[in-house]
């Protein structure tokens, strides 16, 4: 009667193992990840467009957890401002660093980034081919010039 008693109270244990992983696991999954969208649309910088820029395509993506990796929340604005990409780049770096942002130098010659505390503002220098993507500049159904993408993490 040992015996079986052992083998009971290991199943049991077992059993309790796996309720007490399924339950933390899904509890854990389930939880709003943040900065939420909502959260990352309250800062300044998320609805910040160079002046006159037309703005092509907007995208909220909540972020997501898996057992492997995290997906942090983003907001993307793809824009056309109508001036050389210089004037853009620098009304950012001016209007970001105005706002408290730090500019993070990470040496990608199309990529600005700048930080504030655990929140990043990306500003992307978008390419021909990049902006026929979105159906704007060259062969597209409106020109563009100064194609730029902000995302906020």
């Amino acid at each position: 009667m040992a015996r079986r008693n052992r083998r009971g109270s290991a199943g049991r244990t077992v059993v309790l193992l796996v309720l007490v992983a399924g339950a933390a696991v899904g509890g854990w999954r389930f939880r709003p990840l943040h900065p939420t969208t909502a959260e990352l649309a309250a800062l300044p910088a998320a609805s910040s467009v160079y002046p006159g820029s037309k703005v092509v395509r907007q995208t909220a993506l909540e972020g997501e957890r898996s057992f492997t990796s995290t997906t942090p929340s983003s907001l993307a604005t793809v824009a056309c401002a109508g001036v050389p990409v210089a004037k853009v780049k620098a009304w950012y770096a001016a209007s970001l660093k105005a706002a408290g942002w730090e500019f993070d130098d990470n040496r990608l010659a199309t990529t600005d980034r700048w930080t504030n505390g655990d929140r990043t503002v990306e500003l992307v220098l978008l390419s021909t081919e990049q902006l026929r993507a979105f159906n704007v500049g060259p062969r597209g159904s409106r020109p563009c010039r100064g194609g730029y993408e902000t995302v906020v993490q």
